[in-house]
């Protein structure tokens, strides 16, 4: 049925009052977005570099992409960066998300979405009650095109609050002409 995405796709356009909050809260917070395909972070002292380099670069939620690291290579990756962390693994050598959240950041994950390719990870949760959806995707060059439906159809069905994307959508290869 195609109404109820129209439906809730309809109400993210009429932000109101949420879209404000969200604005007024990251002012009040200082809170940072920031998003890096890190092409790898296997290596301890490249992944200590863009630690260091996210940390000076003051980002708060961090979307990073091609980690190419396993599950539990992502979990010691969040105790490295003494923060909550989602993420999505395929192989040590492919793909990869991981979406951290610093612990001074007050939010509270309601639920995730893993993809089991390591395309992506969506977050859903709340910052002082203001419900946000955090997304964090990496798009394959080699991926065909309805991987991004897939992806829209998903944020607009789970997406709650103010959703926010992060990501390497390497969309070049969908418009060659731009």
């Amino acid at each position: 049925n195609v109404t109820k995405p129209l439906e809730k796709l309809k109400s993210r356009i009429i932000l109101g009052a949420a879209f404000e909050r969200w604005w007024q809260l990251k002012d009040e917070k200082g809170l940072k977005t920031d998003a890096q395909n890190v092409n790898g972070l296997n290596n301890y002292i490249k992944r200590r570099k863009i630690l260091q380099q996210l940390e000076k670069e003051k980002g708060d939620i961090l979307f990073l992409q091609e980690t190419h690291l396993t599950q539990e290579e992502h979990k010691k990756l969040g105790r490295i960066a003494n923060a909550q962390i989602y993420s999505s693994s395929y192989t040590s050598s492919r793909r990869g998300v991981a979406t951290i959240i610093k612990k001074h950041v007050p939010f509270q994950q309601t639920k995730t979405i893993v993809d089991k390719e390591g395309r992506f990870v969506l977050v859903l949760g709340k910052i002082e009650n203001v419900e946000i959806t955090l997304t964090n995707i990496y798009y394959p060059p080699d991926e065909k095109a309805q991987f991004m439906n897939e992806m829209i159809d998903l944020i607009v069905i789970q997406g709650k609050g103010m959703v926010i994307i992060g990501g390497d959508l390497n969309l070049t290869g969908l418009f060659p002409h731009v």
